[in-house]
């Protein structure tokens, strides 16, 4: 008989607390936020080639010591170079019958100072590179950017709240669920330059102000009570 009554206890109990969960009274609102912001890392890809200087094949270790000397004689550290594919081609150049093979060797190198990569391409032969690109810019500052727009956003669905609340002449209660629905996109930019334009005096300087800015952007949906 105990049981039976518990089991009844317990069966009213949640009834009640369904009951209760269903007259929740709750507003759900969205909070969008955006900030531009300009890059200061930018990321390029410099492809190297073997080639005859005459009678004399220039191999990818020569080019690779070309590149590092290049790269701190511009004021760069070495540091910022790193080795990203290395790979052997077929080569058009032909040696009697034979065709020569040519190593390729890509390298990844990091500019705080875009147009530094215009001195680097100057200190070694054009022979021997293949293509120099943009493949990637971003802010050194990033996290605290992305902090600071997901606070916006939180803020902007705290205030929306607030002014639903007030024209429901309700009070705005405590915070039940917070959730990111949308996080910032960074464009997608892949810049080609051709090997033609490595002659001196041809290529133009890699202004830093014509890059585009990076949007972070970020949406909160927050769930408040109303008392």
């Amino acid at each position: 008989m105990k049981k039976i009554i518990l089991f009844v206890a317990v069966l009213l109990l949640n009834v009640s607390a369904i009951a209760q969960k269903t007259t929740e009274r709750k507003i759900s609102v969205n909070g969008t936020a955006e900030i531009e912001v300009t890059p200061d890392e930018f990321y390029f890809t410099i492809s190297l080639i073997e080639y005859m200087k005459g009678k004399t094949k220039v191999e990818i270790t020569q080019l690779e010591k070309e590149l590092i000397q290049a790269v701190t004689n511009a004021g760069v550290s070495k540091e910022n170079l790193n080795v990203q594919d290395l790979a052997g081609m077929s080569y058009t150049r032909r040696k009697k019958d034979a065709a020569e093979l040519f190593t390729t060797k890509d390298f990844r190198l990091k500019l705080t100072q875009p147009n530094k990569l215009i001195a680097i391409l100057d200190g070694m032969e054009d022979d021997g590179i293949v293509a120099a690109r943009l493949s990637q810019y971003t802010s050194s500052k990033m996290k605290e950017y992305r902090k600071k727009v997901r606070t916006m956003a939180f803020e902007a669905a705290n205030e929306k709240a607030l002014y639903l609340a007030d024209i429901a002449r309700q009070q705005l209660g405590e915070v039940l669920e917070i959730d990111e629905t949308k996080s910032d996109q960074f464009p997608g930019l892949y810049s080609q330059v051709n090997t033609n334009d490595f002659a001196i005096g041809k290529y133009n300087p890699v202004e830093q102000a014509s890059f585009r800015t990076i949007k972070v952007q970020a949406t909160i949906q927050a769930v408040f009570a109303i008392k």
